[in-house]
């Protein structure tokens, strides 16, 4: 993904009048049947809000270095894609995004894609996430 903030949140269709996508909440709001988004929900939000749990999973990944002065943001529903209203722009919609922040901007971003009971991750899916984190 990126390392510049101010693109990253500009690729980014946000809700109207909104200058960043939906926060990760823990008391989602959503309905009893969007099992998979309330839980990543609750569990982005964690990583966010709890500083010790969201340093000590990240730093367990390859290539990731949190510094103590690191923030952690964290999104759901995330949509990338044009805004022309073409009905042949490709809109892509990760369930979720976090934002590893130092003091220079965005230090490591990676999309998150969370699947429930029998569900199966789509490898055309995923691959589209890979292409997208190449720009």
């Amino acid at each position: 993904m990126v390392n510049d903030l101010d693109s990253l949140y500009a690729s980014i269709r946000k809700p109207d009048g909104r200058d960043r996508p939906e926060p990760a909440r823990l008391f989602p709001v959503l309905s009893e049947t969007s099992k998979e988004r309330r839980a990543l929900s609750i569990f982005l939000a964690c990583l966010s809000n709890v500083p010790a749990f969201g340093s000590i999973l990240l730093r367990s990944l390859d290539g990731v270095k949190v510094l103590a002065s690191s923030e952690i943001e964290t999104y759901t529903e995330v949509t990338f894609g044009a805004s022309s209203g073409k009905s042949t722009d490709k809109i892509l919609r990760p369930d979720g995004l976090i934002v590893l922040k130092n003091r220079k901007g965005a230090a490591w971003t990676a999309l998150v894609e969370a699947k429930v009971a029998n569900h199966k991750l789509d490898e055309t899916q995923i691959s589209s996430y890979l292409d997208l984190s190449d720009t």
